[in-house]
């Protein structure tokens, strides 16, 4: 049964060797003139899109040539095409040739697949290899807060109420807010509490439902929340702007983490 292609299908124009030769050689670097953005008339106010609409009445006015496909062999409209690229078939540039770069590169995927089972290890795995030798001060310490206190030290606590207590003059004279030692550790306890006991809100750690006793007992809800407004580390008065000579981008935090470092290499490694 023969049919025919209906009109509306529009004819893809076949291209030649020498057409994608001159298209490739008048090809710019840029992609930048192939940005078909819907936002050019928002970026660009002053924006008009050009039409020919004669071309356009034309082209919508004359029906496409599809040939016949009738009772002819099917292998026709690949017969057309060789003929019409035989005649002066050339190799085409490579991307190499043209000076252009590939877009993308395609990189294998691996497979890979998670198993579950039971990890057993022998005693010899297990055995410790390192030094069990270790400073008498640090064989002395006995709970966990102990080790704790050796590594976040008085100094630190100091430092970080001396720092917070000189933010908050410096940004309201008239308002003291004299921040203490004990709130300062007392605040460094709640939030350590807080990165292991997870809640979905900071408040509802004061919460009676849902809430700590021990954390609305040391601390009320408003001071904490104000403590995590003014809490700092360092003098701004003396900080760099970024960008400048010996500006360091570390350096509302730079005294903890010199000190950190310090207390750390008391340690040993092995």
């Amino acid at each position: 049964m023969s049919s025919r292609i209906p009109c509306s299908v529009p004819r893809l124009p076949i291209l030649s060797s020498d057409d994608l030769e001159s298209i490739l050689e008048q090809w710019q670097y840029s992609e930048d003139s192939l940005d078909f953005s819907d936002d050019d008339d928002v970026a660009d106010p002053s924006y008009v899109l050009e039409v020919n609409e004669q071309n356009l009445r034309q082209e919508s006015d004359e029906e496409p040539e599809v040939p016949y496909l009738g009772d002819q062999d099917d292998n026709i409209l690949i017969t057309n095409s060789e003929a019409n690229t035989s005649a002066s078939a050339q190799p085409c540039k490579t991307s190499s040739e043209i000076g252009t770069t590939p877009r993308s590169t395609c990189v294998p995927k691996t497979s890979i697949i998670w198993k579950t089972k039971n990890l057993d290890l022998n005693e010899d795995q297990m055995r410790f290899r390192g030094s069990s030798k270790l400073p008498n001060e640090t064989l002395e310490l006995k709970t966990p807060y102990h080790v704790f206190s050796y590594l976040f030290t008085d100094d630190i606590v100091v430092l970080i109420r001396d720092e917070t207590n000189l933010y908050n003059v410096q940004k309201d004279a008239d308002k003291s807010i004299n921040v203490t030692s004990q709130e300062i550790r007392e605040f460094v306890g709640i939030t350590h509490f807080m990165s292991i006991v997870h809640l979905p809100n900071v408040r509802m750690y004061w919460s009676e439902k849902y809430g700590y006793a021990h954390i609305r007992e040391k601390m009320p809800l408003k001071r904490f929340e104000f403590l995590r407004q003014v809490l700092h580390f360092n003098d701004n008065s003396k900080m760099l702007p970024y960008g400048q000579p010996n500006s360091d981008s570390l350096y509302k935090i730079r005294p903890i983490i010199q000190k950190l470092n310090r207390n750390f290499g008391k340690v040993p490694l092995q």
